[in-house]
């Protein structure tokens, strides 16, 4: 397997700071506070409005409901942060590499981001229907990226990935990363859960690796 420069425990110092896009808004600023601070269960338009100094009605002009105020700060934060991922692996070749080490690193920024560590804590019920019935607009962003970044290792590419559907390839590295995210806790209270994290890559490397038996990928 390629040197991996990133493992899946590797953090970035800039991880528990508001994201451009939410510093330059005071209402999503004022919705991160409050989450990191008190949780998502304990945060109301009223203390929203209170953090931004504006008034309730203000708030409620720019979002119909607090559910789409939270879903628009968590989406503009983990979009810049994807966005810093990005930028991270630009240089990395071959495209197999650069798609593994995108997955690690995007996956330890969300392990090391405060925004997303209070909403998994504090109320993870709030992301549950993230993992059991549908994709929410990060989750989107994330296949649609991995998506291009697998297209260029394909035999068209670079060659570095098996012949395959690169949507298929995509969705099945971000189901194969999610429970490393969301089951942090639940792996690493057990013997070997860190041994088992360090698994991550060198499942992804095989799965897109050309060669060997991939009777289990898709056809292109």
């Amino acid at each position: 397997m390629d040197s991996l420069g990133v493992t899946l425990l590797h953090v970035l110092s800039h991880s528990n700071t508001a994201s451009d896009s939410i510093r330059n808004d005071p209402l999503l600023l004022a919705v991160r506070s409050s989450i990191v601070e008190m949780g998502p269960g304990r945060t109301t338009v009223a203390e929203i409005a209170r953090r931004a100094d504006v008034s309730r009605m203000t708030v409620y002009r720019r979002f119909e409901s607090l559910d789409r105020l939270l879903a628009a700060t968590m989406t503009a934060e983990f979009t810049d942060l994807l966005d810093r991922v990005e930028d991270e692996t630009t240089p990395i070749r071959p495209a197999r590499r650069r798609v593994i080490e995108t997955v690690l690193l995007m996956s330890a920024e969300m392990l090391d981001n405060d925004l997303f560590l209070a909403i998994l804590n504090e109320d993870p019920e709030v992301i549950l229907p993230l993992m059991t019935r549908r994709m929410g607009q990060t989750q989107q962003a994330i296949l649609s990226r991995l998506e291009a970044l697998i297209a260029a290792g394909l035999p068209s590419g670079d060659g570095s990935i098996a012949p395959g559907s690169a949507a298929v390839y995509a969705l099945t590295c971000l189901m194969l990363a999610q429970p490393f995210v969301f089951s942090r806790t639940a792996i690493e209270s057990q013997p070997g859960g860190r041994a088992a994290i360090d698994q991550l890559p060198i499942v992804l490397d095989r799965y897109l690796r050309p060669g060997g038996d991939h009777a289990l990928h898709s056809p292109a």
